[in-house]
């Protein structure tokens, strides 16, 4: 496994508009003492699922919501947190724009943590 499988990006945010990229190696030693973080993920990654479940620890109906291959858009609320399920107009070379491109948000207090399957312009 490589470090980067799965890792699109991460970021720690300084909360005035600016960020730190991180490796995947600072994402799983980050605290949220240290700032928020923010964890963008390819769902199409061979270790992407686990990272969500044991790196990110995050429970089984969560990383399901995130790496589930059909989903609708909505918006649910957690008692820690707000899960957020979006498609944006397909805008990759080629692509046809009615073909929607999904991404999968999880936010909370001190991080967010979003997934994609194919890439998404607006990120």
């Amino acid at each position: 496994m490589s470090e980067q499988d799965g890792l699109i990006a991460a970021y720690m945010l300084d909360g005035k508009g600016g960020a730190r990229e991180l490796t995947w190696t600072e994402v799983c030693a980050w605290t949220p003492d240290q700032g928020v973080l923010w964890v963008h993920l390819d769902r199409g990654g061979t270790e992407t699922g686990r990272r969500l479940s044991e790196d990110i620890g995050f429970g089984p109906i969560r990383v399901e919501a995130l790496m589930a291959e059909e989903t609708r858009p909505r918006s649910v609320a957690h008692k820690d947190g707000l899960l957020v399920i979006l498609r944006g107009v397909n805008l990759n070379p080629g692509a046809d724009p009615e073909d929607m491109v999904g991404i999968r948000v999880w936010v909370d207090a001190n991080r967010i943590v979003s997934v994609r399957k194919r890439k998404l312009m607006a990120i």
